[in-house]
């Protein structure tokens, strides 16, 4: 019963967050399989494995899958903890996209068999990595040929939860984001 609950609203959170393009669930009332699924499945279960596609295609994927602390990064299905896998970069990476494409395996897919835990610790362990990744951008102000020009003396990519301020030794405060 907790694996269906918690795919359930797993599935209903992912499919309402910004950085999610698509979930492929038969619980879903979004589903075309929707209508099947209640007639020839137990009322109210709908399996706890499904896909989600994450907007960036393959590299957000895969960033995805390599950042995950939580949840266990397994080709396994029906463990009692959440799993998750990239196919596209693992099990049928030997596929070209064509082949890939007709084995029903997308470069931005996530398949994800939800687990026993407490949903709001599945939820935990993906919401801080599904963030989109930005870059920071370092800044200085500088002189050249008598005019003020910034420069842009560094950057790195990261986790950006909250807008960044940085402080500019010559200027003061510029926003980041």
């Amino acid at each position: 019963e907790r694996h269906n609950t918690n795919t359930i609203e797993l599935a209903n959170w992912l499919n309402t967050h910004p950085q999610i393009e698509k979930v492929n669930f038969t619980g879903l009332p979004s589903s075309p399989y929707y209508e099947l699924a209640k007639k020839y499945l137990r009322e109210g279960h709908f399996g706890y494995v499904f896909t989600f596609h994450l907007k960036g295609g393959y590299e957000a994927a895969k960033k995805f899958i390599n950042n995950l602390k939580l949840i266990s990064h397994l080709a396994n299905v029906g463990d009692a903890k959440t799993l998750v896998i990239h196919s596209a970069s693992t099990t049928h990476e030997q596929l070209n996209p064509a082949a890939q494409a007709a084995a029903g395996v997308f470069p931005s897919a996530v398949r994800i068999s939800v687990g026993l835990e407490h949903i709001d610790d599945i939820k935990a362990g993906i919401e801080p990595v599904i963030q989109p990744f930005k870059m920071l951008f370092i800044f200085t102000f500088g002189k050249i040929n008598g005019k003020f020009v910034w420069f842009i003396t560094g950057f790195q990519q990261k986790f950006i939860y909250e807008p960044v301020y940085l402080v500019n030794s010559a200027v003061g405060i510029s926003r980041c984001n």
